[in-house]
């Protein structure tokens, strides 16, 4: 991996609203930046790369709803046999789909060979569930034909490919364990591929993931069950971990973003947990002094911190204070 800055400290989004200020990403002590793949231009990351920043593009992997009018075929099939319903802005996509991994896979190794980039995160790589709050409702899926067949290929079981709902009473009553495996090795071998491919352009290009904040035991074990969210499997392939944090959205104390990280951090011994914090108001206005709290806390217990949004900060000048003097202190710790 890449020689990292420590702690590392940085903002998620699009530059553009900090520099709509008359000011500079690095102005708040920033010393990279995740960027998203629709804004990462050659331009862009060259200039954030010329204010000394570590430059890393996201990758929004199995969610989308454009995505899915579009392709049918991505669209979900739960346990009724019906395609899931659309949460709000979140539809999760069936990742099984090859067509669609290799597009994917294309797309992140012509990034990297394009732009100056030190690496990628990846999003949503996941089961679908939209999970930011406190009781996030739970759906197993995927069980389109491609799903079926795949998992009857690599157990072997008599599962009616035909009949998504039949099939799904079968696998979640009579063979949960095989399911949930089925369902880790989908995500984890696409980060593998990633890996891979990550490597074959050039050695030493970091992968990142943005992973859901939950333990082993929270919601009977959905990290895994629900999600296919095995961070230990993860570790294999995954330079740095970004717990998604958003304490507010999660019902949480401020207290959980440190408790959290250091959970993460004894999963995944040797890599990185950068946690990503919310500066989002939501679902209710933060307080003064939260959002510097949560970034103290995630790097007193882990490797750095990144906030979520750059224009949530852009649009603060609190905001935009908090993360500059609680990144000053942070680098003042080491």
């Amino acid at each position: 991996m890449a020689q990292l800055p420590r702690p590392l400290l940085g903002l998620y989004g699009s530059p553009e609203p900090i520099w709509k200020l008359g000011r500079l990403v690095r102005d708040t002590g920033a010393n990279f930046m995740v960027i998203s793949r629709k804004v990462a231009k050659l331009d862009l990351v060259s200039k954030l790369k010329a204010e000394g920043l570590k430059v890393f593009a996201d990758f929004a992997c199995f969610a989308g709803k454009a995505l899915a009018q579009k392709h049918p075929d991505l669209w979900p099939i739960g346990e009724d046999g019906k395609k899931l319903p659309v949460e709000e802005w979140y539809l999760g996509l069936c990742p099984t789909k090859k067509w669609y991994r290799e597009q994917l896979l294309s797309s992140i190794e012509r990034a990297v060979r394009e732009l100056p980039l030190e690496g990628v995160w990846l999003d949503f790589i996941r089961y679908p569930t939209k999970w930011e709050s406190p009781q996030p409702t739970l759906r197993q899926a995927c069980f389109c034909p491609n799903c079926l067949k795949l998992f009857r290929e690599r157990t072997g079981f008599n599962i009616p490919i035909g009949d998504p709902a039949r099939a799904a009473q079968i696998i979640l009553s009579r063979h949960q364990r095989e399911w949930t495996e089925f369902k880790i090795w989908v995500i984890t071998s696409f980060i593998e591929e990633v890996r891979k491919a990550l490597d074959k352009v050039r050695r030493g290009l970091v992968l990142g993931c943005f992973t859901v904040p939950w333990t082993d035991d929270d919601f009977d074990g959905a990290i895994k069950k629900i999600l296919a969210q095995d961070f230990a499997r993860m570790a294999e392939f995954v330079d740095v971990f970004s717990p998604m944090v958003y304490h507010r959205m999660v019902g949480k104390p401020v207290k959980w973003v440190g408790e959290y990280a250091q959970y993460l951090k004894g999963k995944v011994k040797p890599r990185l947990v950068v946690p990503i914090v919310q500066a989002v108001d939501h679902p209710e206005k933060l307080r003064p002094g939260e959002l510097s709290k949560a970034i103290l806390l995630a790097v007193e217990n882990s490797d750095g911190a990144m906030v979520f949004t750059a224009r949530h900060v852009a649009a603060s000048p609190a905001k935009f204070e908090e993360v500059k003097a609680s990144f000053a202190r942070a680098k003042g710790r080491l």
